[in-house]
């Protein structure tokens, strides 16, 4: 079993286009996007706007977290 981070991204960029994202990072290093309304995964280069802005953010936040936990394992 893999852990995971879950996230879940709700938008709207226009008034009337509404984003329902869930996102999946993995210890690994890899992502699955899900788009909540259609079940279909979406692939990180095709998200754009703000949803692309959480993406980055939780993927920086998730690297900085990570290297954190091995600094002080190691040190």
């Amino acid at each position: 079993m893999k852990l995971c981070y879950h996230f879940r991204f709700i938008t709207s960029d226009d008034k009337s286009m509404w984003k329902d994202l869930t996102f999946r990072f993995y210890r690994d290093g890899s992502v699955m996007i899900v788009d909540n309304d259609t079940d279909a995964h979406v692939h990180p280069k095709q998200l754009n706007g703000a949803a692309l802005d959480f993406y980055i953010r939780k993927r920086i936040y998730l690297i900085k977290t990570d290297l954190q936990e091995k600094i002080v394992k190691y040190a």
